[in-house]
C-alpha cells in the first residue's frame, strides 16, 4: 500500500478535495470533519484496496487491537450522505463483504478499480506502553468498587486516550465487553446516543430504553467515552439514567475537564516522569538515538513529559538528533507537528482547543499573566501578578485582572488542565507546562504580558529579600526550601529587569542561592552580566555585588580575583562608614573580613587571618548579628587550625550561645561542627562524632549541601582518627560527590585528598593514587597552587607507604620548591616535615635533621602548636638515632610542652620517644624504664601510615645486636 493519494477525486456529483477537506458541488461546498477526512485519505492511499474495520480502528482511530466499536460504521454512514447521490446505493464508499470498506473514485470516465487478490488484514503490533502505574492502580481500585463513571482527566496530549486503550485491552483480555465511543466530534444528546447505538449495533435513532436494554445485555461492560469535552453538557444529562439503568456497566471517560457528576471518580493523568518520558522518546524515535543521558533528560523535561510532544519530537529524529531538537524548542509549535498515517498532528492544536474552551477573556488574561512564572508558583504569587491582592509585605500595586477573585480564575484554569496542581505538605504549588506557557505568552495581549512581567518582578524581589533574611533565623528550612522553589522565578525576574537597583538586588539573591545550593559558575554568570551594565546603583548595592562575586570566585578556586573583590568591598564599606551609614557597612565588613581570612588561610597565612578576624570582632557591634556570627565561626576555625585549641573552644561555645539566643540555626550548626572538630583534636571521639553528626543533620534537613558536605568530611576524619579507615572512605566519597555536583572547585581538591588518604590507610593504594592525581588535576585546572601542592605531597605519601622512597622524596621536594616560590610557608613546612620523616626512615639523619628544623621554624612562627609538637618529636627521634641523647630528651620535653592537651597525637610522641628509650637501653641507663618506653613506642603505632612506618623502624632498630 502506498502512503500517497490523489488530492482531488471525481465523484458522481462534484469533486472530493482531500487537501482542504471538502466536497465541492456547483451550488455548495460540503465540509468534512477531521475524522471523516482522515478516513478518506487513508482509503485513498490504498488505491482501491479494501480495509477491514479492525484495520481502520487501529490505523485511523488508533484504538488498541481487540476493542469493539461501531464508530467506523457510523462514520461511513455519515460520509455516504455527503459523498453519494443515493447513500443506499453507494458508488464511492463501498462495502466489501466480509472485509470492510474501500474508496472508488477517479477522473472521468470513471473506471472501476481492478479487483485485487484479497489479503488478510494484518494488524500492526501496538506501540509500547510506558509507566502509569499510579493511574492504573487508581483505575483498578475504582473498578473494584464498581464505580459507574471514571474520568481520566489531564492536559491535552498527556496520553489519556492511550491509557484508556490500555485499560480497554486489559478488560477485553479478561472477557469483559468493551465498547469504544469516539466523541471528539459529538456535541448533542443525539450525537452521543447515535455513537452509543452504533457501538451496540443498533440504529442511530435508538431511544433511551433500547439503549439501556442493549447495554444491560452486554455486562460486565466497559464503555470508553473518548474525548468528551465537547459533549460535556450532553453527557451530564445522559449518563445519570444510563448508569442507573445499566448497573453492570462502567463508563470510562477521557477529558481535560471532569463531567462534575456526583458519582464520578476522577483519576488525574499526570505527565510522564522523566525516566518513562525518556524511554517513550527512545522507543518512538525513527532512528537509533545516540545521545548522552543528560541531553535526553533535558529534552524530556523541556517537553514537560508530555507523551504527544515526545512522540512528535521523536518523529523528527529522522533528520534531527536530540540535542538539535532541544536547541530548536524555541519554535516548539512548528517543530512538534507531523503527519502520521494521513493524519496531521500538532501540539499547538491540543492547547488551542483548551484555550478556546475558556469561558471569558478574564480567564484567558489570567493564563497569560501566569505565563510569566517559571518553575511553579503559589496562590499568593498568583494574586500578586493576576489580581489586586498582595501577600503581606511583598510587592506593590495591582494585577492584570484587578476586579477578579484570583482563586476562581486559578480554579477554572486548573479544572481545564491548563494549570497543574502539586501538593507539597500542607501547601499547594501550581505549574504551567512549558508548552502551555509558551502558547499563552504568544497568544496574549503584549501590553498585558508586559504588565504581568512587571508585577512578577516586583513580587519576586520582595519575596527573595524576605526569604534570604529568614535564612538567618529559626525558619531557615522553610526559607531555603522557598528559595529553591523560586530559583527559576528569581532568574526570570532578573532577566526581565532593566539595569538598576531591582536587577542588581535580584542578581545578588539568585547568585547567593547558587553559591549555597546550586552552581557557583551559574551564579557568577548572573553577577558578571549585571556588573557589565549595572545602571545607577547605590554604593551599598555595588559593594554587595562585589561581595557576592568574591564568594563565588573563592568557591570556584579563583583566589587572586576573589581577594581583589573582597578588598574592594572593605574599601566600599569604609566609604559607607565615613558617610555615617554604618548599618549598611557592618554586614559588608563582617562578610568581607571573613572571606579575606579564608583566603589568608588558603595561602598559609594563618597569622594574618587571625589578626584580621580579631580586629573585625573588636570593630563590629556586640549584638549577635549574622555577620558577627560569621566572624566568630571563622575565628574559631583559624584558631583550631593553628593549634590554639582552648581559645578555639571558647570561640565555639560563644558562637553556639549567640546562635541559640538569636535562633540562627545555620550558625548553631556551624558551632556544632567547630566544637566537634575541637573534640576530635582532644581525642574525644564519641563527643566529636555526636557533635558533627548533629551539625550534618541540621544542614541536611534545611537544605545546605555545602555545609552538609563539610560536616561529612569531618565525620570521615573522626573515623580515620579511630583507625577505622574503611568506614571513613565513604564519608569522603560522599563529600566529593556533593562538591562535584555543585561545581565547588575550592572544596573539591581537599575532599579528594582526604578520600585518597582514607584509601591509602585502608591499603587501597592503586585507588588512592588515582584519586590523588584527580585532586591534583582539579586544583591545577583552576590555578589553585596550594591545593595542587597538597595533592602532590599526598602522592608522595602514597609512594612512601608503597616503599618507593625516591618517588616520595621527589614529590616532597618539588612541593617545597613550588610552595617557596608561591610564598606558602605552611606548605613549605609540611613538605619539609615529610622529607624529614622519609629521610629518618632511610637513616639519612643529617638531611632529615635539616629538613625537620626548617619545618619547626615555620610552625613556631605561625603559632601552630600541634604541628610544632609533632615535628619536635620527629626531630627528637632523629637525634636519638644519631646518638644525641641529651638533645633528644630536651626536644621531647619541648614537644610535650607545646602539645595542646589531649590532642590525639600522643601515639606519635610515644613512638618518637621510643627511639630515645632504645638508645638509653643500649647504654644500660634505667633499663626497666627504658624497656617500658621502647614497648610503649612499639605498641603506639600511630593510626597514620607514617606512624606504622616509624614503629616498624623502631622495631628493626631495637632488634639490632648492639641494642639488646
Amino acid at each position: 500500500m502506498s502512503g500517497e493519494y490523489q488530492e482531488r477525486l471525481r465523484l458522481d456529483e462534484g469533486v472530493l478535495d482531500l487537501r482542504v477537506g471538502s466536497i465541492e458541488r456547483e451550488d455548495e461546498r460540503v465540509p468534512l470533519t477531521t475524522r471523516e477526512l482522515e478516513l478518506l485519505r487513508y482509503l485513498a492511499a490504498r488505491d482501491g484496496e479494501p480495509a477491514s474495520r479492525e484495520q481502520l480502528l487501529i490505523d485511523v482511530w488508533e484504538y488498541a487491537p481487540g476493542v469493539e466499536s461501531r464508530t467506523v460504521d457510523t462514520t461511513v454512514k455519515r460520509l455516504r450522505r455527503k459523498l453519494e447521490v443515493d447513500p443506499r446505493k453507494p458508488h464511492h464508499l463501498v462495502s466489501v463483504h466480509g472485509v470492510g470498506y474501500r474508496l472508488v473514485a477517479a477522473a472521468e470516465p470513471m473506471v472501476p478499480a481492478p479487483e485485487r487478490p484479497a489479503e488478510a488484514p494484518v494488524a500492526p503490533a501496538p506501540d509500547r506502553f510506558f509507566g502509569r502505574d499510579a493511574e492504573l492502580a487508581a483505575i483498578d481500585a475504582a473498578l473494584q468498587t464498581h464505580a459507574r463513571l471514571i474520568t481520566l482527566r489531564g492536559a491535552g496530549g498527556v496520553g489519556r486516550s492511550r491509557l484508556a486503550r490500555e485499560v480497554a485491552r486489559a478488560r477485553h483480555d479478561a472477557s469483559d465487553a468493551v465498547l469504544w465511543l469516539g466523541l471528539e466530534e459529538a456535541r448533542s444528546d443525539d450525537d452521543v446516543r447515535g455513537e452509543l447505538g452504533s457501538a451496540l449495533g443498533l440504529p442511530t435513532s435508538t431511544d433511551q430504553e433500547s439503549l439501556l436494554e442493549a447495554l444491560s445485555a452486554r455486562v460486565p461492560a466497559l464503555v470508553v467515552l473518548d474525548e468528551v469535552d465537547r459533549a460535556r453538557d450532553a453527557l451530564r444529562r445522559l449518563l445519570p439514567p444510563l448508569t442507573k439503568g445499566a448497573p453492570g456497566a462502567t463508563f470510562l471517560a477521557t477529558a481535560q475537564q471532569t463531567l462534575d457528576l456526583p458519582f464520578e471518580v476522577e483519576v488525574h493523568v499526570e505527565p510522564l516522569p522523566t525516566p518513562e518520558a525518556i524511554a517513550l522518546f527512545v522507543d518512538r524515535a525513527e532512528v537509533d538515538v545516540a545521545a548522552d543521558p543528560e541531553t535526553l533528560e533535558r529534552l524530556a523535561e523541556a517537553l514537560d513529559g508530555l507523551p504527544l510532544a515526545l512522540e512528535l519530537a521523536a518523529a523528527r529524529t529522522a533528520v534531527l538528533g536530540p540535542a538539535e531538537i532541544l536547541d530548536r524548542l524555541d519554535q516548539r509549535f512548528r517543530l512538534l507537528a507531523t503527519r502520521k498515517g494521513g493524519r496531521k498532528q500538532r501540539l499547538r492544536d491540543t492547547i488551542a482547543w483548551a484555550w478556546e474552551s475558556l469561558e471569558d477573556d478574564e480567564e484567558r488574561d489570567a493564563l497569560v499573566a501566569c505565563s510569566v512564572f517559571r518553575g511553579g508558583f503559589d496562590l499568593a504569587a498568583a494574586e500578586a501578578v493576576v489580581g489586586a491582592d498582595r501577600a503581606a509585605g511583598v510587592g506593590v500595586g495591582g494585577g492584570v485582572c484587578p476586579d477578579a477573585w484570583v482563586l476562581d480564575l486559578i480554579d477554572a484554569l486548573e479544572a481545564r488542565s491548563l494549570l497543574q496542581r502539586r501538593s507539597a505538605g500542607a501547601r499547594s504549588r501550581l505549574f504551567l507546562m512549558e508548552s502551555v506557557r509558551t502558547f499563552a505568552a504568544q497568544e496574549g495581549d503584549p501590553e498585558l504580558l508586559a504588565a504581568a512581567t512587571g508585577h512578577h518582578r516586583d513580587y519576586m524581589v520582595g519575596l527573595g529579600r524576605r526569604l534570604l533574611h529568614e535564612t538567618d533565623g529559626p525558619n531557615v528550612k522553610a526559607a531555603i526550601a522557598g528559595l529553591l522553589a523560586e530559583r527559576a522565578n528569581l532568574r526570570a525576574a532578573w532577566a526581565s529587569a532593566p539595569p538598576g537597583p531591582v536587577r542588581a538586588e535580584l542578581a545578588c539573591q539568585g547568585a547567593r542561592l547558587h553559591e549555597r545550593t546550586g552552581s557557583a559558575r551559574v551564579g557568577l554568570e548572573i553577577i558578571d552580566a549585571t556588573i557589565a551594565d549595572p545602571g545607577e546603583l547605590p554604593g551599598a548595592l555595588r559593594a554587595e555585588l562585589a561581595l557576592v562575586r568574591a564568594l563565588l570566585l573563592r568557591a570556584l578556586n579563583e583566589l587572586d580575583d576573589a581577594r581583589a573583590e573582597a578588598e574592594d568591598v572593605i574599601e566600599r564599606a569604609e566609604a559607607l562608614r565615613s558617610d555615617g551609614r554604618e548599618a549598611e557597612a557592618w554586614p559588608l565588613y563582617g562578610a568581607a573580613t571573613t572571606l579575606l581570612s579564608d583566603l589568608d588561610t588558603d595561602t598559609g597565612s594563618s597569622a594574618d587571618a587571625t589578626a584580621k578576624l580579631e580586629w573585625a570582632l573588636e570593630q563590629l557591634p556586640p549584638d549577635p548579628t549574622p555577620y558577627r556570627l560569621q566572624v566568630l565561626h571563622r575565628l574559631g576555625m583559624v584558631l583550631f587550625h593553628v593549634g590554639r585549641v582552648d581559645e578555639a573552644v571558647a570561640m565555639g561555645e560563644q558562637l553556639f550561645a549567640e546562635a541559640k539566643e538569636t535562633g540562627n540555626l545555620l550558625a548553631e550548626g556551624d558551632a556544632r561542627r567547630l566544637l566537634g572538630g575541637l573534640a576530635l583534636r582532644r581525642s574525644r571521639f564519641d563527643e566529636a562524632w555526636d557533635r558533627v553528626d548533629s551539625a550534618r543533620a541540621i544542614f541536611a534537613d534545611v537544605g545546605e549541601p555545602v555545609r552538609e558536605a563539610l560536616s561529612v568530611e569531618v565525620m570521615g576524619v573522626v573515623r580515620a582518627f579511630q583507625g577505622r579507615h574503611t568506614e571513613a572512605a565513604p564519608f569522603q566519597a560522599r563529600a566529593v560527590e556533593i562538591y562535584r555536583r555543585m561545581g565547588r572547585r575550592h572544596e573539591l581538591p581537599r575532599a579528594l585528598g582526604n578520600y585518597a588518604r582514607m584509601l591509602m590507610h585502608s591499603g587501597r593504594q592503586a585507588e588512592a593514587r588515582v584519586v590523588a592525581e584527580d585532586a591534583m588535576a582539579v586544583a591545577r585546572a583552576r590555578g589553585a597552587l596550594r591545593q595542587e601542592l597538597e595533592a602532590r605531597t599526598l602522592t608522595g605519601s602514597i609512594a612512601l607507604v608503597d616503599g618507593r622512597m625516591a618517588d616520595a622524596l621527589a614529590s616532597y621536594r618539588q612541593a617545597v620548591e613550588e610552595a617557596r616560590r608561591a610564598a606558602l610557608p605552611l606548605l613549605v613546612a609540611t613538605s619539609n616535615a615529610l622529607i624529614g620523616i622519609t629521610l629518618l626512615l632511610q637513616d639519612e639523619l643529617e638531611e632529615a635533621r635539616t629538613a625537620t628544623v626548617r619545618a619547626i621554624g615555620v610552625y613556631e612562627e605561625v603559632g601552630d602548636k600541634l604541628g610544632l609538637s609533632h615535628h619536635l618529636a620527629t626531630l627528637a627521634a632523629v637525634e636519638a638515632c644519631d646518638g644525641h641523647l641529651d638533645e633528644a630528651e630536651r626536644l621531647l620535653e619541648r614537644a610535650v610542652a607545646a602539645s595542646p592537651p589531649a590532642t590525639g597525637h600522643e601515639a606519635w610522641l610515644a613512638t618518637c620517644a621510643g627511639f630515645l628509650h632504645a638508645e638509653r637501653l643500649r647504654a644500660g641507663v634505667d633499663v626497666e624504664g627504658s624497656t617500658d618506653g621502647v614497648q610503649a613506642g612499639l605498641q603506639a603505632r600511630q593510626i597514620t601510615a607514617f606512624g606504622h612506618l616509624l614503629a616498624d623502624k623502631l622495631g628493626r632498630w631495637v632488634g639490632r645486636p648492639d641494642a639488646s
